[in-house]
């Protein structure tokens, strides 16, 4: 019987290598191109885990699909076979690599060796892997998965941002935050965080990227999400960091912001590579958790400050 593959086991090793070559694989230092978020052949956004998997490869089109998906799509035919019938300008590309696979939950039915019935079954779930590719593999899908780009001016001068305002204020409406000093943290026993002034970061998007990042460990607050980490220990404060790096990397991404990593995390590396390799379930587990705290964050800024983006 052929051995089943370890899904979460595989796609930790993956970024245990990453981390390990001193990359935080979430993290980008330059502006996207305002795709946004990557999204399903239907539209809908990729969430968890897939989301946080599709995020790093860097793609500016934001729509993956399997073969078979882009195959309609771009409306192929079938052969007497089945089979689909390569056509030039539609489909997945001759010679293109699906470079990525996204992670989804399959039911199935086993026996139940717990029972004493000899013919007791029970339901279980099995983590599973499907190959997609990004849209700009493919040809002749429709127009609507060809989104203009925006063209990134290096040289221009670094102005306020319009969702990243809606979110500060949402964030400064719910809880103070103390402009001040020359670090950034949040204070959970005050519910506080505190912030230098936007003149002390090398651009806006840094300022902003700062203060996501502390906005999502606020949301770990018992009167909001609740996130049960012990933050006594090494193991519970490197689950947090994960939690808000990878929180702020998916908002910044969602609102076009660059996310530069920052100096002071580079500390955290060690202690991520560590949790990693003793908890196969722990970047599921952040990838989730992130994905509901940016939720909570686009949620109270798109109720009290106006549309902000779809989460």
């Amino acid at each position: 019987m052929k051995k089943r593959k370890d899904v979460r086991a595989l796609v930790t090793a993956a970024l245990i290598e990453q981390l390990a070559a001193g990359t935080k694989p979430w993290s980008k230092s330059w502006s996207i191109s305002g795709t946004g978020l990557p999204k399903r052949h239907t539209g809908d956004l990729y969430h968890g885990i897939n989301r946080l998997l599709l995020m790093m490869l860097g793609y500016d089109n934001p729509y993956f699909m399997t073969f078979n998906q882009a195959a309609i799509l771009s409306g192929m035919t079938k052969d007497k076979g089945c089979n689909w019938i390569r056509e030039n300008g539609k489909g997945v590309r001759s010679g293109e690599k699906s470079p990525a696979h996204v992670v989804y939950s399959a039911q199935k039915t086993v026996r139940d060796y717990d029972s004493d019935a000899p013919d007791a079954k029970k339901e279980v779930y099995l983590y599973c892997q499907s190959a997609v590719f990004n849209a700009s593999q493919i040809d002749g899908l429709p127009d609507r998965y060809y989104p203009a780009t925006i063209e990134i001016d290096a040289n221009k001068t670094l102005e306020h941002h319009t969702a990243a305002d809606a979110l500060v204020k949402a964030m400064e409406d719910e809880a103070p935050i103390e402009y001040q000093g020359d670090s950034a943290f949040y204070a959970p026993s005050r519910d506080t965080i505190r912030c230098p002034v936007p003149q002390a970061f090398e651009s806006m998007d840094a300022f902003y990227a700062t203060l996501l990042h502390e906005g999502v460990h606020r949301t770990g607050h018992k009167s909001r999400l609740d996130r049960t980490h012990d933050y006594s220990e090494k193991t519970g404060r490197a689950r947090e960091e994960l939690v808000a790096e990878i929180g702020a990397a998916m908002l910044c991404c969602a609102i076009g912001l660059s996310d530069k990593p920052r100096e002071d995390h580079a500390s955290y590396i060690h202690s991520w590579i560590q949790l990693l390799e003793n908890d196969k379930n722990a970047i599921f587990s952040a990838a989730k958790q992130a994905d509901s705290a940016m939720a909570y964050m686009l949620d109270q800024a798109n109720q009290f400050h106006g549309r902000v983006i779809a989460a």
